[in-house]
């Protein structure tokens, strides 16, 4: 077993830690039972001024930041329910784990995650209880949002068949321009969604697709 981020570079720690609580002063990394938590008060702010604040806790994970930190609301604002985009054990939903290249690129640091994908989702949950919507068009809960998430990359319908047929083209260990296009319009590949195709490969990878594509096939 590989000894936990924190531990195999012990540097990075003290440098995360130091940028995180610059920048918010009201949160604290520490080391509990061997894993890094952030705790403390999150501000939402925009152009200076406060709008709203949540008392959160971040799990971060031992392979981080292979691994995504995981997000919890823990001052009871939020309902543990999938209408609001949070699992029954109280995790935040904060992305698709497969878009993860589009809201926490590799090489991401926890004041990056802090920036981006844990405020839109707070920033979203307060929008939400003032007006009953949703500011960012937020994906559905589980793999409804799974099949939303790939046929907004591939520009798509949302329609299982046809988003679960390019799950499989994407999974191939190789694509062959040639190929008929599973979108269904009767051209090639490379003159239909191809390039779509091949940077899905690139930013996604088979390996991450194919395990999504048997997760959608158990789904019946």
């Amino acid at each position: 077993m590989s000894l936990p981020w924190h531990l195999v570079d012990p540097d990075s720690y003290v440098r995360m830690r130091a940028e995180v609580e610059a920048a918010y002063p009201d949160l604290r990394l520490s080391i509990q039972d061997g894993c890094v938590f952030i705790h403390g008060s999150f501000p939402i702010k925009e152009a200076g001024a406060g709008l709203d604040r949540y008392s959160i806790e971040v799990r971060i994970p031992q392979d981080f930041p292979k691994d995504l930190p995981v997000l919890r609301e823990v001052g009871g604002r939020i309902p543990w329910d999938a209408d609001r985009h949070v699992n029954i054990n109280g995790d935040a939903c904060l992305l698709v784990p497969d878009e993860r290249w589009r809201y926490f690129p590799d090489g991401g640091t926890l004041r990056d995650f802090l920036d981006g994908p844990v405020r839109s989702f707070l920033i979203g949950q307060s929008v939400y209880d003032r007006t009953g919507k949703w500011p960012f068009g937020q994906r559905s809960h589980g793999r409804a949002g799974i099949l939303e998430a790939y046929a907004e990359m591939l520009n798509i319908s949302p329609d299982r068949e046809t988003v679960m047929a390019f799950l499989d083209l994407i999974s191939r260990r190789k694509v062959k321009g040639h190929w008929p296009c599973p979108c269904g319009a009767g051209k090639i590949l490379r003159k239909c969604h191809g390039a779509r195709v091949w940077v899905l490969r690139g930013k996604i990878g088979p390996e991450i697709v194919l395990r999504t594509l048997k997760e959608l096939k158990g789904a019946r």
